[in-house]
């Protein structure tokens, strides 16, 4: 009746040395932790003609990003843009800005790269039966007003300015030469605008210079 018990026993032992190692190795196995959070923002200063008030393509060499400073949590952590007294400003809210001006804030990595310029350029054209004819439009479209520029989020900075141009078209079997003078983002490319000595296509940057 010995063995048994004492087989038992030599059991028993070995269950609890087995648990024991278990416990060690465990205990021994290395901690993995996540890489820190990181959020990056697009980073300018500038007025409202400036390329900061343009659309700022995704880690493009033109553009400057930086990685918002860590807060008590990520949610401290946004992009914004802001216009104050004619500047705008692109950053991290971890900066401070915003808790003292009123900012559009957005909640991932280069969020704020909204353009936020506008342009405002002549709209008409001297085709008689045109929408959008002007008697004026061919030798005095200085006295007309500067329209806005239908612009949206993803505006270029290259894509800026007003343009006139000399187009001749053959319309009812007659050869028709007008003036178009538009916002240089609706203008399909020519490369007369490329030439700065052929004034049948003038390319300007400021409202209403066209």
């Amino acid at each position: 009746m010995k063995k048994p018990l004492f087989l038992l026993l030599f059991l028993i032992v070995q269950s609890f040395a087995q648990t024991e190692t278990e416990v060690t190795v465990s205990t021994m196995e290395p901690t993995t932790t996540n890489p820190p959070f990181i959020r990056m923002c697009n980073y300018c200063i500038g007025n409202l003609k400036s390329e900061c008030a343009y659309y700022q393509p995704y880690q493009s060499e033109n553009s400057t990003t930086i990685p918002c400073p860590r807060g008590t949590d990520n949610n401290d952590r946004k992009c914004y843009i802001s216009i104050v007294a004619g500047l705008v400003r692109r950053g991290c809210t971890t900066d401070g800005f915003c808790d003292h001006h009123n900012c559009f804030e957005c909640n991932y990595s280069e969020c704020n790269y909204r353009s936020i310029a506008e342009q405002k350029c002549i709209m008409c054209d001297s085709r008689p039966g045109s929408s959008e004819y002007h008697p004026k439009c061919k030798d005095k479209a200085e006295e007309l007003p500067a329209e806005n520029c239908i612009v949206g989020d993803i505006f270029h900075y290259n894509h800026r300015g007003c343009y006139s141009m000399t187009i001749n078209e053959v319309i009812g079997g007659e050869n028709i030469a007008y003036v178009e003078r538009r916002c240089i983002n609706y203008m399909n490319n020519d490369p007369r605008c490329d030439n700065e000595k052929d004034n049948s296509c003038i390319l300007c940057e400021e409202d209403g210079c066209n």
